[in-house]
Order: C-alpha cells, then structure tokens, then sequence
C-alpha cells in the first residue's frame, strides 16, 4: 500500500473506549494517535511512548485521542469510538446498554468467533464503521516496542488507516498527516 495524506479532525477530542477491558482500546488509541498525528491521552501515559517508541509526532493544535480505558463513553461532547472485540457476547451485552453514546464502532474480528458485523449492527442499531483483524503478531510487537516502527507495515492496521483518512469527524478545519502504509 503507498502512502496516503489523512484529512479530518474534530473540534472535540477523539475518545476511544472498549466494552469491556481487554477489547484493544488502548492498542486502537495508540494506533489512531499515530496515524492521525494526535497527542494520546490516556493511563499509563508511559505506554505510547513504549508503543510506538516515543511520542507521535503531532502540531499540538489540534484535540488529542484520549484513551477512556473499558466501558467509559465521555459525555462531554467528545467523539465516542467504541471497540468490541470477537465480537464477542459478552461485550456486546455491556455496549447495548450504551448504545446511544457510541458515534463510531470498531470490531476487532476474531477468526473463530461467529457473531457476524449484522448481528452486531442489529443489536446496538450502530454501524460498524470498520474491522481491524486480530493478529497475534500485534501484542507480540508492541510488548517488545517495536509497534511504532512497524505500523506502516502491519496490514492489519490498513483498514483503520483507510477509513480515519476518510473519516469526517466532528466539524473542523482539518488535520493533515502524511502516512506510509
């Protein structure tokens, strides 16, 4: 895949969230914070610098990814990401009791799960805006560090990266970031 400009942003930050914890929230954050260029917010705030091998590079104007941890949707006019992962029952049970909070919805597929995106879509009345395959070889990189040098390379990540280079947040007068995917 060849490089791509990313264009959007939004007047609110971007706050991402899991339904439950484990759900790669976190991972997404950190992952969004890169590609868009944005501060991470978040605890332990050490962690994008472990990630990604220091801090994204950003223009500080511009509203950060802020990292809200499982099952905490920000009610103070931020953007709401959530993340299920499998997806799986359990946290699909816990996100339809917050159903009307979530703006966007990313599913981490599990291969072996068989709760498919129209299930989920029916059940919290939400579109799955995009699918990030889960792959072994992502926690493995970023225990070692090595998440940050390697993102360009991870074609897991090419959905999350097509759809944020496309994504029209909350009205702004834009974020540009150069991304080699």
């Amino acid at each position: 895949m060849g490089g791509m400009e990313l264009v959007g942003g939004e007047t609110e930050p971007l706050a991402v969230w899991g339904a439950r914890g484990g759900h790669g929230a976190t991972t997404i954050a950190i992952v969004l914070s890169a590609l868009l260029g944005r501060a991470y917010q978040g605890e332990p705030s050490w962690m994008v610098g472990w990630m990604l091998g220091g801090p994204p590079t950003t223009d500080g104007a511009h509203p950060p990814i802020v990292d809200r941890g499982a099952l905490s949707p920000a009610r103070d006019g931020s953007t709401n990401l959530a993340v299920l992962r499998g997806p799986c029952l359990i946290g699909l049970r816990t996100l339809q009791d917050v159903a009307d909070e979530i703006d966007h919805l990313i599913v981490i597929r599990e291969p072996w799960r068989r709760v498919s995106n129209p299930d989920v879509e029916s059940v919290l009345g939400t579109p799955v805006e995009v699918e990030v395959p889960f792959s072994e070889r992502v926690p493995q990189l970023s225990d070692a560090g090595l998440l940050g040098a390697r993102l360009g390379a991870l074609v897991e990540f090419e959905a999350l990266a097509s759809w944020a280079a496309t994504m029209s947040f909350r009205s702004s007068p834009g974020v540009r970031a150069s991304i080699d995917l």
